[in-house]
């Protein structure tokens, strides 16, 4: 089980970085996102606290947000989310705890659909049994 304080839900979004200050817009995927930051693939070497504005490309709306690098890795580096206002934590909500409003238990998992690896589907497997056993999502679902 995943110990962070900010669960990550994995997916390939869309994302551009752009560092403030110059014209470099930078165009990556993200490896996973959770309300306190977010990994992206193959970013350059960038110098840890570096500042960037980042626009994300998602299902129901793109939105910016400002971040911080905070750690580089192999394959990419490590964002964390600065001076995130109401509006930008609502849309970062939407990707990392979609609404499920028992009507269709499968409709965050959907929105994300396009933009995950399906080498990760089980992933997603357990969530959805994670949810259709809940009481107040899937449990009720089954007793109607």
């Amino acid at each position: 089980m995943d110990k962070r304080a900010y669960p990550r839900v994995f997916c390939n979004l869309p994302v551009d970085i752009q560092i403030p200050g110059r014209s470099f817009t930078g165009h990556y995927r993200t490896a996973n996102v959770s309300k306190r930051g977010f990994f992206a693939y193959h970013v350059p070497r960038w110098p840890r606290g570096m500042q960037v504005q980042v626009n994300f490309y998602c299902p129901d709306e793109p939105f910016q947000v400002h971040a911080k690098l905070t750690r580089m890795g192999k394959n990419g580096a490590g964002f964390d989310f600065v001076n995130v206002d109401s509006g930008e934590q609502e849309a970062l909500e939407h990707i990392v705890c979609p609404e499920w409003h028992g009507d269709d238990l499968l409709m965050g998992q959907l929105k994300l659909a396009p933009y995950t690896d399906t080498r990760n589907f089980g992933r997603w497997l357990s969530l959805t049994s994670l949810l259709s056993t809940h009481p107040h999502i899937g449990g009720s679902l089954a007793r109607t």
